[in-house]
């Protein structure tokens, strides 16, 4: 039966995996996304900067998913040394536990250079 709770929590880490991709995957579609209408023939390169919020949203919620994630892997060992209780809850995520995931180079390496192109295209026009 201790190896059903194991698997569980191993599910609950697989999904926050799949999310943390998948706000890299929007982030990414969103930045091309920005820079395709500001280079598209008379557009307004100036409003590509509003793309900047969902952008930074995926940023914070990225690390967020990836704290959760470090949470539950920390469960994890701690259920395979205990005894079986079947507490699927980890840790809460705070601002102490996320800041470091929002920095880490698999995060920040993607989302900050989003940022930056979409802010660069928007603020310079670079296409006109």
């Amino acid at each position: 039966m201790e190896t059903k709770h194991l698997e569980f929590i191993q599910g609950i880490i697989t999904r926050l995996s799949g999310n943390s991709f998948q706000m890299k995957s929007w982030n990414v579609a969103l930045a091309t996304a920005a820079v395709g209408f500001a280079a598209a023939k008379d557009s307004r390169p100036t409003l590509a900067v509003l793309s900047v919020v969902p952008a930074m949203a995926f940023w914070f919620l990225d690390a967020y998913y990836l704290s959760l994630e470090k949470a539950y892997r920390n469960l994890y060992k701690k259920a395979i040394k205990a005894e079986p209780s079947f507490d699927l809850d980890a840790l809460p995520v705070g601002f102490k536990e996320w800041l470091p995931s929002a920095i880490r180079p698999s995060v920040i390496g993607l989302h900050a250079p989003m940022i930056g192109v979409i802010l660069l295209v928007s603020l310079t026009g670079v296409f006109r």
